[in-house]
């Protein structure tokens, strides 16, 4: 059985999560969950006897971040496993080359927007593609600084997973 560790923060506030098949802890703490998805594509979440209606907004897999409607409140998250921890608490940026070589799809999904042309000099951060996948607006941003040399989709255009989208 698996176990998964993770260090959640949302609004200045951290969380450690662990997560195995069984159980849920949330900063040591066992919590009661049930997940139920909707019709319309939301969740129904009950915590500990709390019911809560959840919308994904957006999730960015690069960045680790997502956005989700809890309610009616919007709510950021930021997520780093054991291993982001790790390589953090050393000093060692998984990004070290700061140069963007290319950027790929990280899922299956339809090309929206380009945000960028080529010969555009971006930076680290910078929104890139809006790409659609399963009813749900992903923004993919540069890792690392460079210059756009060719954009290799269009907008419209359906890509698959580790497709390159983006030449640098």
């Amino acid at each position: 059985m698996s176990k998964h560790n993770f260090q959640v923060s949302s609004g200045g506030a951290v969380f450690k999560i662990n997560l195995d098949h069984e159980h849920i802890d949330v900063d040591g703490e066992k919590i009661s969950l049930d997940i139920e998805k909707l019709p319309d594509g939301r969740y129904s979440i009950i915590i500990d006897n709390k019911v809560y209606t959840c919308e994904l907004i957006n999730l960015d897999i690069e960045a680790k971040e997502i956005t989700l409607r809890i309610n009616q409140s919007l709510m950021d998250f930021k997520i780093k496993s054991d291993m982001d921890l790790l390589l953090e608490k050393m000093g060692i940026d998984q990004k070290a080359d700061a140069r963007t070589k290319k950027i790929s799809a990280p899922m299956p999904g339809l090309i929206l927007e380009l945000l960028v042309n080529e010969g555009d000099e971006v930076k680290a951060g910078t929104p890139l593609v809006i790409l659609e996948a399963m009813k749900m607006e992903n923004v993919i941003k540069a890792q690392g600084d460079g210059t756009v040399q060719k954009l290799l989709v269009k907008k419209g255009e359906s890509v698959e997973k580790n497709q390159v989208l983006i030449q640098f």
